[in-house]
C-alpha cells in the first residue's frame, strides 16, 4: 500500500509538470526613429485577430517593449507616438512559446497619417535563440498519411529527431536505449 502511494505521488509530479507546458508566446522589439535613435514613450498595442484581446506596453528610455503571455494566433501590432506616424503590422502569426521580435523605425509625420505594414513581420529564419520547436497543426496531421495511425509519429517532423530500430525518439544527439 506505502509502495502504491509513493508511485502516485511520482506520477502526479511528473505528470505535473506537462500541466504547466509554456502555451504562451511573446513580442519584443526596438522603436527607433528616422535617424536611427530610440524613441521612448511610444505605445505598442498587440491585438489578437481572433478574439479581438489587446495587450499594450509602453517603449523604455533604451526604446525596447516586450508584450508576454500571448496566447497563439494571428496578431495585428500598432505603434504609436505622438509626432509620428502610426505604425500598423498585420499579419503576424505568433505560435506556442514563439518570441516574435518587430522592430520598428518611425518616421517624422502628423497625427492622421498611418504606416501600414502588410505582410508577415515574421522571420523565415529564427535568429535569436538556438531553439528547435515544430508546430504542427490540425491541417498537417489530417493530411499526411500515418500507417500505424500514431500521431506520436509526427515528432520525426521536428529537426534532430531520430527513431533507431527499437521504436522510440532520440533528439539531437540524445542516446536511446
Amino acid at each position: 500500500m506505502k509502495l502504491l502511494k509513493v508511485n502516485l505521488i511520482l506520477c502526479s509530479l511528473v505528470l505535473s509538470r506537462f500541466a504547466f507546458a509554456q502555451v504562451s508566446g511573446s513580442i519584443s522589439g526596438i522603436v527607433t526613429d528616422s535617424t536611427g535613435a530610440v524613441v521612448a514613450g511610444a505605445r505598442v498595442t498587440a491585438t489578437n485577430r481572433a478574439t479581438n484581446a489587446a495587450k499594450s506596453a509602453e517603449t523604455n528610455s533604451s526604446g525596447s517593449y516586450s508584450i508576454t503571455n500571448l496566447a497563439p494566433g494571428p496578431y495585428e501590432v500598432v505603434m504609436k507616438k505622438p509626432g509620428f506616424k502610426t505604425i500598423s503590422f498585420d499579419d503576424n502569426v505568433l505560435t506556442v512559446d514563439q518570441a516574435l521580435v518587430i522592430n520598428a523605425r518611425f518616421t517624422v509625420g502628423s497625427i492622421t497619417e498611418v504606416l501600414e505594414v502588410n505582410g508577415s513581420a515574421t522571420p523565415l529564419i529564427e535568429t535569436d535563440t538556438s531553439q528547435l520547436s515544430t508546430v504542427v497543426d490540425s491541417k498537417t496531421m489530417n493530411d499526411l498519411p500515418l500507417l500505424t495511425r500514431n500521431a506520436y509519429e509526427l515528432v520525426l517532423l521536428s529537426p534532430g529527431v531520430i527513431q533507431p530500430n527499437n521504436g522510440s525518439f532520440g533528439f539531437c544527439g540524445q542516446r536511446v536505449s
